[in-house]
């Protein structure tokens, strides 16, 4: 009875994570609650990775950002799992986020096995991976980068093999509208 228990309570946590999610592709550009994006992705993402991966939020309270909600979902979506396919027995995956006078910023960092350097300036280029065939096919951060791009926000890394990663995003706190597509990797 514990067992089902315990399950039935996954599949609601899980429910509400994709009904949040969802929620926010609604609408385009919208005043929108960066932490509940990053509240429900990390809902979504925790349930089936909990086994290898531990996820820590320490989110702060932030002013609300005008932008895409749906699409700083995807963005958080990728980077978030990105971060947890990097752990290969047990790690943790930590989302932060605060403000500054200018931004509103969400870190992920996790314990995985980090970037190699000589890979490192290609992790943004459409249809780059480290993973094998089959399992992955190289969009996602290219996705993420146009997306922040998009946004007039920047997003940075940092690694160590072995040790991990920490992506940092920042969006203006002072928005305008999200620019024209750009074209990701072809500066």
């Amino acid at each position: 009875m514990e067992e089902t228990r315990e399950g039935v309570r996954r599949i609601k946590s899980i429910v509400k994570g994709l009904k949040d999610f969802a929620q926010n592709d609604v609408g385009g550009v919208v005043d929108t609650d960066l932490n509940l994006i990053i509240h429900s992705t990390v809902t979504l993402v925790g349930q089936e990775w909990r086994d290898r991966c531990e996820f820590k939020l320490c989110t702060q309270e932030l002013p609300r950002v005008v932008c895409n909600a749906a699409e700083i979902g995807q963005v958080l979506l990728h980077i978030i799992l990105n971060a947890a396919q990097s752990i290969h027995d047990k790690g943790q995956v930590t989302v932060s986020s605060y403000a500054t006078d200018s931004d509103a910023v969400i870190t992920i960092e996790d314990t995985g096995a980090g970037i190699p350097s000589e890979v490192m300036g290609r992790i943004f280029d459409p249809f780059f991976t480290t993973k094998e065939e089959g399992e992955g096919v190289g969009l996602g951060l290219s996705i993420a980068y146009g997306i922040i791009r998009k946004h007039n926000g920047s997003i940075s890394v940092e690694s160590h093999v072995g040790q991990g990663t920490k992506f940092t995003l920042r969006l203006p706190l002072l928005q305008q509208e999200p620019r024209a597509a750009v074209a990701v990797g072809l500066q």
